[in-house]
């Protein structure tokens, strides 16, 4: 019986052995790096800092930077919300945030509303130069675009099934980062550098879902980890038996 044991555990190793060390290498990887490094939050200081309300509060703020940044931006902002909400009486949400530089409204409707909280005028999509300006000033540090391209069909894997079009800005350095805007909210979609690239490449093979990655309950990987749990057996009961039989482990297959 301890032949027959013995047999099935070399077969069943030499089946998931390379299997073993993925999952192992892949593993450590999603250990030691950092998450928020692998998905850009120490890439972007803030994806679209929302602008506080003026109230008496922030009058009396301690920070005087605090304060008088408020006090710009009241002075900037000449559209009332009020004004905004019976423009727009169906709108499900609104927000005020900033698009680049300028303070912004932000609707959600039939379709995603950008306006103007300067000027009160419809901002209908997102120019090449603007993307630049808002990824320059989203990401940390002083650092130089590579390239700005817009895509509007054949997207890279990457981005997954994010609504097109969309505005890849890419800056130079060793981890390549890239930065997915919204054409018509100048939002930024998703992050994307090596980091997150490595990962989802040892993803892919840590759950055997090559594809798509993300089935994590496919076939393949089924298969492969039932036939380690009974490599792990087999080998547990050799070692039961090396270790409490009197008689020794025979060593002919």
């Amino acid at each position: 019986m301890v032949a027959m044991i013995r047999r099935y555990h070399r077969w069943l190793m030499l089946f998931v052995g390379l299997q073993f060390l993925v999952w192992s290498f892949s593993g450590l990887y999603m250990v030691l790096v950092d998450i928020h490094s692998i998905h850009g939050e120490d890439l972007v200081t803030a994806k679209q800092p929302v602008l506080a309300p003026w109230t008496e509060g922030y009058q009396k703020a301690k920070k005087s930077t605090l304060q008088s940044l408020q006090q710009q931006t009241r002075q900037l902002i000449s559209m009332d919300i009020n004004d905004v909400l019976s423009k727009y009486p169906n709108a499900s949400s609104i927000s005020l945030g900033w698009l680049a530089n300028k303070p912004v409204y932000r609707l959600t409707s039939v379709e995603a509303i950008v306006i103007d909280a300067i000027t009160g005028d419809v901002i209908n999509s997102i120019s090449k130069n603007l993307a630049a300006d808002i990824a320059l000033l989203s990401v940390d540090g002083s650092r130089e675009i590579q390239g700005v391209n817009l895509i509007t069909d054949n997207p890279p894997s990457e981005i997954g099934f994010r609504r097109l079009p969309l505005w890849r800005v890419d800056f130079v350095g060793i981890n390549s980062p890239t930065l997915y805007i919204n054409y018509t909210t100048g939002e930024i979609v998703t992050v994307r550098q090596n980091t997150w690239r490595i990962f989802d490449v040892l993803w892919r093979l840590h759950i055997m879902d090559y594809y798509e990655g993300e089935d994590i309950n496919n076939w393949l990987l089924n298969v492969f980890t039932i036939s380690g749990l009974l490599a792990a057996l087999s080998g547990l009961i050799l070692l039961w038996f090396r270790l409490f039989k009197n008689n020794p482990v025979e060593h002919t297959a």
